[in-house]
């Protein structure tokens, strides 16, 4: 098989140029795996990604099914482009397979060079990562027992209340600066001062009511926000009107990344419990940022998703161990919860990595 054209006929390479990809194919491995072959194993060093040509991949932890992989699509990407010391998966061929295999230091070198065909894995690999959050947390959904009931727009008396806190006054004037906020995401803490400067011209202030319900579950989604300032509560309608509480987010939490990098819809509401400020990023400035942000952006959006996904599937392992619903509920509490020591941008090529985070429970 040839590789260049194998790799043409993947829908996400598509806008790579053909030369483009004809110069990086040697890149590239093939590999051919008969069903039920293991690609990776769990707990295994880490050391490609790979692209998958024909077949069906199947993903597994703890020897319980949790995913599969179909043809065009990434698989081991958050290994390769954090830099994750091992597998948190097993991977085996569901049914015959080919892929195409980079080992990361050659996707690093991809980057280093400027090729179109790293910024094309890097945006595939942001889809991949946000797909499985989403389908992490319809397992747990499953799991859950609504004890609530799910916010409405238009109900701002009964079930907003239940989430609301009094608190005396109204936001400052003016919110807090978003910088410090941006340093303190994944990946983002010593991006230099120049690059800084373009990252937070991309993020707009909002100020939010207690009360206020900020995005709904099953609302279209276009934007992301980044806590300033207050208190927000997190739920997931469970069945019918129910709903239950995942998380509350403080100062620093970023939340609605989906949005950023996929057409589906949000996967939770937000209520505000207090008064406060937020900052939104859109869509489109995210697609679309200044040059000289692009890379250290989408790096940075891979990591918060990455580390979201490990507490997510954290999250659901227990749950699959049968804990009693306050143990659910406290491992759920975790969701959000990240700091900027959990990845960083290495100084030299700016490519994110992780800081032996995957096995560390963050209070």
């Amino acid at each position: 098989m040839d590789v260049s054209k194998a790799l043409s006929a993947v829908q996400f390479l598509r806008e790579v140029p053909l030369s483009e990809l004809h110069h990086r194919a040697p890149l590239f491995e093939l590999w051919s795996l008969p069903a039920g072959q293991a690609l990776w194993m769990e707990g295994e060093d880490a050391q490609e990604l790979a692209v998958l040509l024909s077949g069906t991949l199947a993903a597994e932890v703890d020897d319980r099914a949790v995913g599969q992989v179909r043809a065009g699509e990434l698989v081991g990407e958050g290994a390769a482009f954090l830099r994750a010391h091992r597998r948190i998966a097993s991977v085996r061929a569901a049914t015959d397979s080919v892929i195409a295999s980079l080992r990361s230091v050659r996707l690093r070198q991809l980057r280093r060079e400027g090729s179109p065909v790293y910024d094309a894995l890097l945006s595939q690999a942001l889809v991949c990562m946000a797909r499985r959050i989403k389908e992490s947390a319809r397992h747990i959904t499953r799991l859950a027992q609504g004890d609530m009931e799910a916010p409405k727009r238009e109900d701002t008396s009964t079930a907003v209340k239940m989430w609301r806190k009094l608190v005396a006054g109204r936001p400052g004037n003016r919110p807090p600066p978003v910088e410090p906020l941006l340093r303190g995401l994944p990946g983002l803490h010593d991006v230099p001062d120049n690059v800084m400067k373009h990252l937070c011209a991309l993020f707009v202030e909002e100020p939010m009511e207690d009360g206020q319900v900020i995005c709904m579950q099953a609302e279209n989604a276009d934007c992301a926000w980044l806590l300033a300032e207050g208190e927000l509560d997190v739920l997931r309608h469970v069945s019918g009107t129910r709903a239950s509480w995942l998380t509350t987010m403080g100062p620093g939490d970023f939340f609605g990344a989906n949005a950023l990098v996929d057409d589906e819809r949000r996967g939770a509401s937000v209520v505000a419990v207090t008064k406060g400020w937020m900052y939104r990023i859109d869509r489109n400035q995210f697609e679309n940022p200044p040059p000289l942000v692009g890379n250290v952006l989408h790096e940075a959006m891979l990591a918060t998703l990455a580390t979201q996904l490990e507490r997510s599937n954290r999250v659901l392992r227990a749950a699959l161990d049968g804990p009693d619903e306050a143990s659910l509920l406290r491992s759920m509490s975790h969701l959000n919860s990240f700091d900027s020591r959990d990845v960083s941008l290495d100084s030299v090529d700016l490519a994110v990595t992780f800081e032996g985070t995957l096995d560390a429970e963050k209070p």
